[in-house]
């Protein structure tokens, strides 16, 4: 592999880990409008599990709004053991990721 393509795949690779960073605030910021601007229009089809698939963002965007944006989202079960946790992250209709 050459200097331009090990080049390009680091770009690629910023590209999309800066593409997920911003879906991401966006989700936590319940967006509906930036979420849907992290989507491809059509072409795509977006997946999660315990719902059916989505063939375009608008479909999607829609279900993000009424269920996503929801103002009593509370934190999994598991965050229940988690005292120091919850001190920090007080329930607040927030969603909190922890990514490792």
């Amino acid at each position: 592999m050459g200097i331009e393509e090990r080049l390009q795949r680091l770009e690629d690779d910023r590209a999309i880990r800066d593409l997920k960073a911003r879906y991401l605030r966006a989700c936590d910021s319940k967006d509906p409008e930036s979420v849907r601007d992290c989507l491809l229009p059509t072409g795509a089809v977006i997946a999660y599990d315990g719902f059916p698939p989505f063939d375009n963002r608008d479909d999607f965007v829609a279900i993000y709004s009424q269920m996503g944006c929801a103002g009593d989202i509370r934190y999994p079960p598991w965050c229940e053991r988690h005292r120091d946790f919850r001190k920090r992250y007080p329930r607040d209709g927030a969603v909190v990721a922890i990514l490792s």
